[in-house]
């Protein structure tokens, strides 16, 4: 374990002797001698300097180990999830293929960033459960970049880069999770203003939907809630805003429109947000237009029509 050319793997390929000269190389220890089943070193020293540097090592392959484990059980209950998201989808939503993507849980490295960790210290959270790059739609409509964070008792977003926090939800505070029957990635999370001091929804859009559904409605559930954490499914969403403007306070009642638009495309692949400032003003409502091939040409159809 002293060295890296054999540990953790050998680049001899498990060669005892070639591995035993490299381990001497690497502590610069030269007056020794390699008999067939034994080694000789001239100096008592070099002996308490190799078990020195063994026991320094030590904590790194507890490390290692200690990761590798928590890794496994993780894929596992991402599996098991993973399963189970095909019942909270299955005949309501269409499907393009995220149902075949390999869920990962971590796609930005949270849980061995600092910044994140004193983050969590601080409100007293624990192991990140899911954290991924999502576009936020913010209350003048227009698309942010953010990290999305859930542990076991909240939601975080995050500004990506110097990993700022933007937003905290407890889930106990969550009261819904709403999508379209199109196979979009956007999710209206609903939060309920009385349980919190966050009075808006979340609206948020991402190519693992599924993934982050599932995951919230798990944690959820875990909290030892009496109801569950309701899942809706509609082409018309409604969902709390602040008002627009730098001058706005408080919120409003505003909705997003899902149709399917040929005019994208049969090529086209993502959803696209029509931010119509007059539109937003006037009818507080947003638009989103699907192309064929998230729509009528996606993978999986609704149950109804499949």
């Amino acid at each position: 374990v002293v060295s890296a050319s054999t540990f953790p793997r050998s680049a001899s390929g498990g060669d005892a002797r070639t591995d035993t000269c490299e381990i001497f190389a690497s502590r610069r220890i030269t007056d020794y001698q390699l008999g067939r089943t034994m080694v000789f070193l001239r100096s008592p020293r070099d002996l308490l300097a190799l078990e020195e540097a063994r026991e320094q090592r030590l904590h790194v392959v507890a490390q290692m180990l200690q990761g590798g484990l928590r890794r496994f059980v993780a894929r596992k209950r991402l599996a098991k999830l993973k399963t189970e998201s095909q019942k909270l989808f299955n005949g309501q939503k269409r499907r393009r293929g995220s149902w075949v993507l390999q869920w990962s849980g971590d796609y930005v490295g949270a849980a061995q960033n600092a910044t994140v960790a004193k983050l969590l210290s601080r409100h007293g959270d624990g192991d990140v459960h899911f954290a991924s790059t999502v576009v936020k739609v913010n209350r003048a409509a227009k698309s942010q970049e953010r990290i999305l964070l859930v542990t076991a008792r909240a939601l975080y977003t995050l500004k990506p880069g110097s990993w700022a926090q933007t937003n905290r939800v407890p889930l106990a505070a969550l009261s819904g999770l709403s999508m379209s029957t199109f196979a979009d990635g956007f999710v209206v999370v609903s939060v309920n203003a009385a349980a919190c001091d966050r009075d808006a929804d979340l609206v948020l859009s991402s190519p693992q939907k599924a993934e982050i559904v599932t995951v919230l409605k798990d944690a959820v559930s875990r909290l030892g809630r009496p109801e569950p954490l309701a899942i809706s499914f509609a082409d018309t969403l409604e969902f709390r805003s602040g008002k627009g403007g730098l001058l706005a306070r408080g919120t409003e009642c505003r909705t997003i429109n899902f149709y399917e638009d040929a005019s994208l495309g049969s090529k086209a692949r993502a959803a696209v947000l029509n931010a119509d400032r007059a539109r937003l003003r006037e009818l507080r409502e947003l638009q989103v237009r699907i192309p064929p091939a998230l729509a009528s040409n996606a993978a999986l159809q609704l149950a109804a029509t499949a």
